[in-house]
């Protein structure tokens, strides 16, 4: 935020619930479960002059890129949530105003996977990128 002079923001957001690393067997009770969340609102504003905003996030709810990404359970569940809510302003008075939101949301991503047994495969993935521009110019 500013008074004079042109205000400018860019952001960017990257989330994984479950990286490659940490994959493995679930048995029994034991889930396996990435969730990620990206919640960003952004504000650029200035009274006299230009107002720049942009935002781009990513959000992975399981993520494997190792050699071996294979993802095996027996009598458990696999759930894999990617969610992103993300608003950006740009405001001004005397200028021009400027603003954007790009998203990309993934489940799983290169990941195979194989249940065996009684389990569930619960996939989601949410986006919403908003942005909204004012000029009183």
């Amino acid at each position: 935020v500013t008074l004079e002079g042109d205000a400018i923001n860019h952001s960017q957001a990257s989330a994984v619930g479950l990286d490659h690393s940490m994959l493995g067997a679930g048995f029994g009770n034991s889930d396996i479960t990435g969730v990620s969340r990206v919640a960003v609102d952004s504000l650029t504003s200035t009274d006299l002059g230009n107002a720049l905003a942009s935002h781009n996030s990513h959000s992975v709810g399981v993520f494997a890129n190792s050699a071996d990404p294979t993802i095996t359970t027996a009598g458990a569940d696999l759930v894999a949530i990617a969610e992103d809510n993300s608003f950006v302003t740009a405001m001004t008075s005397h200028g021009q105003a400027s603003s954007s939101s790009s998203s990309e949301t993934v489940g799983i991503s290169g990941a195979h996977v194989t249940l065996y047994g009684e389990g569930d495969l619960v996939v989601n993935a949410h986006s919403k990128a908003s942005a909204l521009s004012s000029s009183n110019a």
